[in-house]
């Protein structure tokens, strides 16, 4: 019962920092989710950069994780238990926000690392309620748009989590930007010595399943960055 009760009073607070934003017009979320190697003032500023440049339209919400403490290959590894640990915590945060019947969207924009925590949430987010029919996850939790610039994921395990456990349903769209020049994502791929991580792709890595699959989820855009411009597909 105390924990109950020490969460709705956390949900609480987070809705009266939101109403003034609500009444003043913004009824849809912006959310920041960083990667690895951020301090909590280098989110905040991506964050304030994204809500100008997107027109100031959103209620922009840095969502940080305990990263950037450690310097070297260590930090990385650091990193990436923080990152598995933090899950729990944006999942809380996503039904939380779901509750506020004022707010009618929230988008994500994730980086990095932040791409996996992101989708691990949702992917729990989908299996807990996303089963069975009846309402659709997207408009229980108002999960317009999630951007994942340089997905820090394997590439096999982006197509078992989006395709066998349905991630790809999860919200009304997903957009990814990734370019086979990203020197941080090779980093990422030489350490863990997986596949090619989603971030590092370039079209032709992707095998006969996802060429398959991915003509058939028009929620999935993906943005290819080069050194010469972008690329949808």
């Amino acid at each position: 019962e105390q924990a109950i009760a020490e969460a709705m009073a956390e949900a609480n607070r987070l809705n009266a920092m939101l109403d003034p934003w609500l009444d003043a017009g913004c009824d849809e979320v912006l959310i920041y989710v960083h990667g690895v190697a951020n301090s909590f003032n280098d989110a905040a500023i991506r964050t304030a950069e994204m809500w100008h440049f997107t027109g100031r339209r959103f209620i922009p919400m840095t969502y940080s994780w305990p990263s950037g403490e450690k310097a070297g290959l260590f930090a990385y590894t650091h990193d990436r238990e923080s990152s598995e640990f933090t899950v729990l915590h944006l999942k809380l945060l996503l039904r939380t926000l779901s509750f506020n019947d004022r707010i009618r969207g929230v988008h994500i924009v994730a980086h990095s690392r932040g791409t996996d925590v992101t989708t691990s949430a949702v992917r729990e987010i989908y299996a807990q309620f996303g089963r069975g029919g009846g309402e659709r996850v997207s408009e229980r939790f108002k999960l317009r748009t999630v951007v994942l610039a340089a997905p820090d994921i394997d590439s096999e395990v982006f197509v078992q989590r989006f395709f066998t456990e349905n991630v790809a349903m999860a919200p009304d769209r997903f957009v990814l930007y990734f370019s086979p020049h990203d020197k941080a994502i090779g980093l990422s791929n030489w350490l863990f010595r997986g596949n090619t991580r989603m971030g590092r792709l370039h079209p032709e890595d992707f095998g006969p399943l996802a060429r398959e699959l991915l003509p058939e989820a028009p929620s999935i855009e993906l943005i290819q960055c080069d050194l010469t411009g972008v690329d949808s597909h």
